[in-house]
């Protein structure tokens, strides 16, 4: 197939590359193949015209796939095959978020959504649905939710159960993000691996019992959430998919942490950066982040900051925000431990900063709340007058930011608790009553303005 693809390319045959890259996206998606895709729709693409640039115009429903006939196809197949392979690069630029944000990149969000809708044929299925992610870098979810619902009941009215098992499975994923709408992923979960079961679809089977363990997890319900892990897990192994599989052992381990049993999980991450040692995918980074945290809540920081920076050489390059602040704000909370107050506070003011990236809103809406809190125990830490009272402010402002039903985890809990008692402490109760209310009333960039 790859030199079925050299030869496509070499020959300059848009539509036998366009054929081939979109028969592969599937499989390269399963097994991670990252920087095979990359490559092959970016020499693909470049074949032929661009879709989405200069004026565009909504696509018309099609219930043809493009890979349903050989080439050569044309008309609207064709003009759908060349958006689906562009879709099909776009999923792979989601590290180059600096230019999704400048103004040319901002056009092409505009012109991806402003071609499909929900309730297209193609859009529910794979690769056209990766039209989503578009969406979800605007961070604007009731849309999101909005727009899911509408696929869903498209592929109800069409009879198509597995592009609707596909469909429940990505908005179990989406929804298993925020506590008050995790019980909703776990039962749209339940009905995708109900369906991907009937249908014999084990690697679909798999990603449901995955969005589903993240929905127990952000409940709290930790011994349902490792069952489901392992479940994925031991499927992914099945089918070779190695790197989903080591994913899946990270997200376990967190679980295990999380239940106590500490030793085990932390021994689980070390495996999981042993395993993926040489490759690119997300299980690296989070299970250092993972593992920096654990690191730091037990007093081996000097442990911890060699983690951050290792992540920070495998993930140079990347320009995602909120992972950003998410390796910041763990300095500035390494900073807070080792009782260095103006490294901390400054670290955690960037880190809130970029915290409110559109992104973070959809992944990890907690997050700035956390950084705030940081920078709240940096400013008592530090001491000055005045102090006390803008870190009760930061601290009402980030029980305010976060979303509704919020389940700490342990880490977090125990970092919240510090906050709001060495800020009473050094207020008293009165005085940290009123403070604290009056950050209530605080948004995020309000409360990050105060310092």
């Amino acid at each position: 197939l790859r030199t079925a693809l050299r030869h496509a390319i070499a020959d300059r045959d848009e539509q036998e590359a366009l054929s081939l890259v979109l028969s592969l996206a599937w499989f390269w998606q399963m097994r991670d193949l990252r920087a095979e895709s990359r490559i092959w729709t970016k020499e693909a693409t470049e074949l032929g015209p661009d879709p989405f640039a200069g004026p565009t115009r909504p696509a018309p429903p099609l219930l043809q796939r493009c890979t349903d006939v050989p080439p050569p196809i044309g008309g609207e197949l064709l003009e759908e095959a060349r958006r689906q392979a562009h879709l099909c690069r776009f999923a792979y630029m989601d590290m180059e978020m600096t230019w999704w944000q400048s103004p040319e990149g901002q056009d092409r969000l505009r012109a991806i959504t402003g071609t499909y809708r929900a309730d297209l044929p193609q859009a529910c299925r794979t690769p056209g649905n990766i039209w989503y992610f578009a969406v979800v870098m605007t961070g604007d979810m009731e849309r999101l939710h909005e727009l899911t619902d509408i696929s869903v009941a498209t592929c109800r009215e069409l009879g198509y159960d597995w592009e609707l098992a596909l469909i429940l499975q990505l908005r179990a994923n989406l929804l298993a993000n925020r506590s008050s709408w995790a019980a909703t992923g776990i039962t749209d979960a339940d009905e995708a691996i109900e369906l991907f079961t009937r249908l014999g679809d084990a690697w679909g089977v798999a990603e449901g019992l995955s969005a589903r363990g993240e929905a127990h997890e952000k409940l709290g319900r930790f011994a349902e959430a490792g069952a489901d892990y392992r479940r994925a897990r031991e499927l992914a192994e099945d089918m070779g998919a190695h790197s989903q599989s080591t994913i899946l052992q990270v997200r376990l381990a967190q679980v295990l942490i999380e239940q106590g049993d500490t030793e085990v999980g932390e021994r689980m991450l070390w495996e999981a950066l042993e395993a993926g040692r040489g490759t690119a995918n997300e299980a690296r980074p989070i299970a250092r982040m993972i593992l920096a945290s654990r690191l730091a809540g037990s007093d081996r920081t000097a442990e911890a900051r060699a983690q951050l920076d290792l992540l920070r050489e495998e993930f140079e390059g990347h320009e995602v925000s909120f992972f950003h602040s998410m390796t910041i704000g763990m300095e500035a909370m390494i900073d807070v431990t080792e009782r260095c107050a103006q490294s901390a506070l400054a670290k955690a003011v960037e880190a809130a900063a970029l915290a409110r990236d559109p992104l973070a809103a959809v992944i990890m809406p907690h997050l700035a709340g956390l950084q705030l809190i940081t920078a709240a125990r940096a400013l008592v830490l530090r001491g000055r007058a005045g102090d006390a009272a803008v870190a009760a402010r930061l601290i009402g402002a980030a029980d305010a930011a976060l979303p509704e039903g919020h389940i700490h985890s342990t880490m977090e809990r125990t970092w919240w608790g510090e906050a709001k008692a060495e800020a009473r402490a050094a207020l008293g109760d009165a005085a940290y009553e009123r403070e604290y209310a009056e950050g209530g009333g605080l948004s995020v960039g309000e409360a990050t303005a105060l310092l």
